[in-house]
Formats: structure tokens, C-alpha cells, sequence
């Protein structure tokens, strides 16, 4: 018998969303005996049906704390793949924990602002399989509306 272990980086609600793929990552590499994933997991892209007014309420309707506005201002910078747990954590002077902290703590004020639908991710993210690290680890990056916002001027970072 052979058990892998995955290990999960994210806030409970992008959890609840990669459940059912788990599973199934969990039963193909069970099935064929491959080692690491066989398959990309992908969640939702980011903002598909909010519009730019709300995504800058969500940043603008309380004070940013100094590592949320270091982590926008890093995705901002990044090419449109988005970069990994790691990087991001790296670029912006904390550990991967406290990154999966900054994440829950956006998620709270993105689900806490009036108007946001409910199964609408923030930013966009995808699970990949990373050579460097030998590992599986997110990747995020700013769909386009967000990335439209933080570049008109209307969110200071």
C-alpha cells in the first residue's frame, strides 16, 4: 500500500473549492501508480462577473495592512503566470504561513463586502506541480479586472 500526502496552502473557502479535485488527484495517482500529480487542478480564474467598482470597495472600504498591499504589489509586477506560495512569500519578507494568513484575512474582507458574490475567487490560482522546489504549490496572479483597478490609481498600495 503507498499513501501520499498533499499538502493544502490556502484559505478554507479556496479548501471547500479543491476538495473534489483532490479527490480525484487523490484516486488518479492512487489508480496509476504515478509519482506526483498526472493532472493540473485548476479553481475559478478570478472576477468574472464583478465589476471594477466593487473590486476596489473591497479594497478601499477598510485600511490595508502593510503585507496585503506588498503581496498586490508583487502580483502586480508579475508576468501573467502568476508566481508560486513560495516566491510570493519570498518577495514579500514572510513565511508561506503567514502568506496563507494574509490570503485568509483578504478572503474575510472579500466575503465581508456587500455585493460580493459568493463563489467568486479574488485573484486567480492554480495548482502545478513546481521542478525547483519538488513539489506541488499554488500559483496566483491577478485576473484582469483586479489588475485594471490596482493600475487606474483607484486603490493605493
Amino acid at each position: 500500500m503507498k499513501i501520499r500526502i498533499v499538502e493544502f496552502d490556502g484559505t478554507p473557502e479556496e479548501l471547500a473549492r479543491a476538495k473534489p479535485d483532490l479527490i480525484d488527484l487523490a484516486s488518479t495517482s492512487a489508480t496509476s501508480g504515478q509519482k506526483g500529480p498526472a493532472i493540473e487542478m485548476a479553481a475559478p480564474k478570478g472576477p468574472s462577473v464583478v465589476d471594477t467598482q466593487l473590486i476596489a470597495r473591497v479594497f478601499n472600504r477598510r485600511p490595508l495592512s502593510d503585507s496585503v498591499k506588498k503581496v498586490f504589489e508583487v502580483l502586480l509586477r508579475a508576468d501573467p503566470e502568476g508566481l508560486s506560495t513560495t516566491e510570493i512569500a519570498k518577495a514579500v519578507g514572510i513565511s508561506r504561513q503567514e502568506l496563507a494568513g494574509v490570503f485568509g484575512a483578504f478572503g474575510r474582507r472579500t466575503a465581508s463586502t456587500p455585493g460580493w458574490p459568493k463563489d467568486e475567487s479574488f485573484v486567480g490560482f492554480t495548482r502545478k506541480y513546481n521542478d525547483h522546489e519538488g513539489r506541488e504549490e499554488w500559483r496566483y496572479w491577478l485576473p484582469p479586472a483586479v489588475r485594471q483597478v490596482l493600475e487606474s490609481g483607484a486603490v493605493r498600495l
